[in-house]
């Protein structure tokens, strides 16, 4: 069957087989960990509030989502790995100053 696994403003099917799918078949079409590498993705059955503390579907192993039912949605969740995290944060920041050093000149 299918699931549909929405992410921001994405909202594609993906294929399961026996209730699974692997994050990396989600990774492959959505391209996060390209943007965020050695993020972790997750799946939720449904779409949290902000500040709403999260549970996410179960993985057994690791990368691979159990208990999906077919023709339901999902929501996708990236974690950012905490050290490129902090990389991102201090070369924002950076960015920002630079900026800053441009505009008052």
């Amino acid at each position: 069957g299918e699931v549909i696994v929405k992410y921001n403003l994405y909202a594609e099917p993906f294929q399961i087989e026996n209730g699974k799918l692997a994050t990396a078949a989600i990774d492959e079409l959505y391209c996060l960990s390209f943007v965020m590498p050695g993020c972790f993705i997750h799946l939720a059955d449904r779409e949290f509030a902000h500040a709403e503390a999260h549970t996410y579907m179960p993985e057994d192993p690791s990368g691979i989502v159990v208990g999906l039912a077919a023709d339901q949605t999902y929501w996708c969740y990236v974690h950012q790995d905490a050290d490129q995290e902090r990389r991102d944060q201090l070369a924002m920041r950076d960015a920002r100053n630079n900026q800053r050093i441009i505009d008052l000149r």
